[in-house]
């Protein structure tokens, strides 16, 4: 059986990058948490919550987010490493991953899967 807390730890490690790459990028550009909020239509206040890890942004706001800052999905996520095992074996691995996580967070991960499904296939 799949270890749900070494899958939960995935997942937050995955956001902790994404909450990287918002800060990181946003200081790339030299804009303040109220300057990227203000492009972005949400507040200066939940920029600083999603950049500290304690929020987490729907993916909406999240695809806003990369667009106001010049990247894709794909560079606001980081690289997503391909495990070489069957594809019976990750299903499996995704669906146990899913069970540990919040409606919330299954949302954010299908809205991921749909995004690099589409960048792959052009």
């Amino acid at each position: 059986m799949i270890n749900q807390d070494h899958n939960h730890e995935e997942f937050k490690d995955l956001i902790k990058t994404i909450r990287e790459q918002i800060r990181n990028a946003r200081k790339a550009k030299g804009l303040t948490q109220a300057e990227l909020a203000n492009i972005v239509k949400i507040s200066s206040n939940f920029v600083g919550l999603v950049e500290r890890g304690a929020r987490t942004p729907s993916f909406k706001t999240m695809s806003k987010i990369a667009s106001a800052l010049g990247l894709n999905l794909k560079e606001l996520v980081g690289e997503i490493k391909a495990v070489p095992e069957g594809n019976d074996i990750m299903i499996e691995k995704i669906v146990s991953c899913l069970k540990g996580c919040t409606p919330r967070e299954k949302k954010l991960i299908y809205g991921f899967i749909r995004v690099l499904a589409k960048e792959r296939t052009g």
